[in-house]
Parts: structure tokens; C-alpha cells; sequence
């Protein structure tokens, strides 16, 4: 307490936790947008995995009600189930938009202190994730990932990172 009797308060300490903080707080980003990326990677794999949570347009055979492309043609060549080439990737279960592989095997997750992003190098992958005017190829976005989940991680990341007590 002062002279006068006004209660002093000594704010050396606190000042030098929030200068802790504010350092923490500006390391934040670099530090972690290794792990933001990859959680952005994944959520955008998952939908792929999940064709679009269920939401992504069936195969244009599917939606007509028709077999899977060549599986009747065999059939009626009278062949022993053997089929063409172009024909095989139609066998077992398909997924859209993995029936070779490139296009989910091209997602890259991409980071610096500033930015995080997931792309991919497929040309045709516009076609698919474009928000134009549709006739042929029905929208299946991958990148149209579960923002709220996303957020959530990096939000779960960053508190864990600035709330985890540092080394002496």
C-alpha cells in the first residue's frame, strides 16, 4: 500500500507472462501448420473415402439403373468372365473419383507461416470441384471438406500449443 493508503499493485510479474504469450501466440502458425495441413489433407481424403459423406452423384451407370460397364458384355460374348482393359477398373465395388488412383493420390498438402492448402496437379480435377454451370459431369467436391471439424482441430491444436507449458 502506497503512503496515501491507495492499494499498489506490482504488475512486473504479469507483464512478463504476457510477453511469454504474445511470442507463443506469434510461433503459433509456423509451428503448427505442418499438422494444420495434414489435417486439412485428411478431411479432404475423408471425403473421398466417403464419397462426399454420401452426398456425391452416383456412377451415370448407377443413376440410369443400368450394370456396371461391361460386366453383361462378357457375359454375352460368351467369354469366361474375362474382360477388356478399359473394362476391369468396373470389377468388385468401384468409388468415384479412385477408380485408378490418380486423382485422390494427387492431394498435396501445401504450408507456410501464412497459408495452409491441400491441391492437386490432375488437370481434370476442375471439372469435378467446379462450381460452373454442370451438363455433363455431376459436382463432387472434394474440397468442400467439414469446415466445422476442420476449425475445431486447429482450434483443439492451438490451445494444446499455447497452453502446454514450456521448458525452462
Amino acid at each position: 500500500m502506497a503512503a496515501d493508503g491507495v492499494p499498489v499493485i506490482d504488475f512486473t510479474e504479469l507483464q512478463g507472462w504476457m510477453r511469454i504469450y504474445q511470442e507463443r501466440g506469434r510461433r503459433v502458425m509456423g509451428e503448427l501448420s505442418p499438422a494444420i495441413a495434414e489435417s486439412m489433407h485428411h478431411e479432404v481424403l475423408e471425403m473421398f473415402e466417403t464419397e462426399g459423406h454420401g452426398k456425391w452423384p452416383a456412377f451415370w451407370w448407377q443413376r440410369a439403373g443400368l450394370p456396371a460397364p461391361g460386366s453383361t458384355k462378357a457375359k454375352k460374348k460368351g467369354k469366361k468372365g474375362k474382360l477388356s482393359k478399359s473394362n476391369r477398373r468396373w470389377q468388385g465395388n468401384p468409388k468415384l473419383l479412385q477408380d485408378t488412383g490418380n486423382l485422390v493420390g494427387s492431394m498435396t498438402p501445401e504450408w507456410d507461416e501464412h497459408i495452409v492448402e491441400v491441391y492437386t496437379n490432375v488437370p481434370y480435377a476442375k471439372y469435378h470441384a467446379s462450381r460452373e454451370p454442370r451438363h455433363v459431369i455431376p459436382l463432387r467436391d472434394f474440397f468442400d471438406i467439414d469446415v466445422e471439424a476442420f476449425e475445431q482441430d486447429v482450434v483443439d491444436m492451438m490451445l494444446l500449443r499455447l497452453t502446454r507449458p514450456e521448458a525452462a
